[in-house]
């Protein structure tokens, strides 16, 4: 995990539950850390109906890009850091998406997937692949048990 000693001015844990209401729309949850603190948290119900878990965590990357991209002018207007965002996504498919948008299928999404590609190819975010049981984002979109909950908990809120 990681403390607040960190070296890296944001980094953001972002994940999607797929489809868990009766409308088909999938909600986004997402934690962000300013040099290990957590700063914002949230979660929103997609504003769109997507077919896949992939999409829906490719929707939930774009969905909270925006706010990640003005928390880094912020560093950037006040503290001269001119580095990247870190978002950590745990589904390694929604990764290569979001990395190369060539896949015809998902042209419903190719906006806010290009939004996303054209943010790393600026250096402003770097995607990076978590494992799910690192991804701290999980308890905003589902249940977990007990003790995967206490221990986020403890990252989430650790002095």
């Amino acid at each position: 995990m990681y403390t607040n000693s960190d070296a890296d001015p944001l980094r953001a844990f972002v994940d999607a539950s797929f489809a868990p209401e009766a409308d088909g729309k999938s909600i986004t949850g997402f934690l962000t850390f300013h040099f290990g603190n957590l700063v914002q948290w949230g979660t929103r119900k997609q504003t769109i109906v997507v077919k896949s878990s992939t999409s829906a965590e490719a929707v939930a990357v774009s969905d909270v890009l925006d706010d990640l991209l003005a928390l880094r002018e912020l560093n950037i207007e006040v503290l001269a850091l001119y580095a990247p965002v870190y978002i950590h996504e745990d589904n390694t498919s929604a990764i290569s998406l979001l990395e190369d948008c060539k896949n015809k299928r998902q042209r419903h999404l190719r906006i806010r997937i290009l939004t996303v590609i054209e943010a790393a190819d600026r250096h402003e975010v770097e995607l990076v692949d978590t494992p799910g049981t690192l991804q701290l984002a999980d308890g905003l979109t589902k249940s977990l048990d007990r003790a995967t909950f206490e221990e986020h908990r403890f990252y989430m809120v650790r002095a």
